[in-house]
């Protein structure tokens, strides 16, 4: 299927070839896709494309970079005027979910293209991706678990359980909402202090 074309956005073509980038990233995969055809969607020859971006390695990296950004701060806002920790931790799940979820280019990039499959952009992803991590790193240690609980494990099963969500989402029905419940609860019941539960 051909990518649709990209027109000029406020005049800046950077911006035009990163949302052309990530949507054939998104649908074909970081390799599959050439710079060739990043150009085509944006009308432009592929030796323009290197007058904004010096190679596709840095143009999934800027890809890649908004959309941990755009993520980051819908956690971020999700969980500002809370305060109990495991309703923080529900928040940031369902605003995660329904970033991945929604049909954005950028949100499906971020959780489709892995970084150790890009060996020659593998360090700068893993960075970026480590700084969206830090926001659940931060949720997971204010939860009042039991002792000697790896907390950073915790961590990397909910994260690996919640970014798959979108290879089988839509066939229970259940919305963002309640798969944030629903992880959160097994996570409560599970591993919290027996004192943590009735809060």
């Amino acid at each position: 299927m051909r990518a649709p074309t990209f027109a000029p956005r406020a005049n800046n073509r950077s911006h035009q070839l990163r949302d052309a980038a990530a949507h054939l990233f998104a649908r074909r995969g970081y390799d599959q896709t050439t710079v060739r055809e990043i150009a085509a969607a944006c009308e432009m020859t592929a030796g323009a494309v290197y007058v904004h971006f010096g190679s596709k390695r840095s143009l999934l990296i800027a890809v890649y970079s908004e959309a941990v950004t755009r993520v980051t701060q819908r956690l971020t806002d999700a969980v500002a005027d809370i305060d109990c920790p495991w309703q923080r931790l529900e928040g940031a799940v369902r605003a995660h979910l329904e970033a991945v979820l929604e049909p954005s280019d950028y949100a499906r990039v971020m959780t489709r293209v892995l970084p150790e499959e890009v060996s020659e952009a593998r360090v700068a992803l893993i960075g970026l991706r480590d700084r969206y991590e830090a926001v659940f790193r931060e949720l997971v240690v204010a939860l009042p678990l039991l002792p000697y609980t790896d907390r950073g494990l915790v961590r990397l099963l909910l994260l690996g359980a919640i970014n798959w969500t979108p290879f089988w989402y839509g066939h229970g029905g259940a919305t963002p909402s309640d798969i944030a419940k629903l992880a959160t609860k097994l996570l409560r019941e599970g591993i919290a202090q027996p004192t943590a539960m009735t809060s």
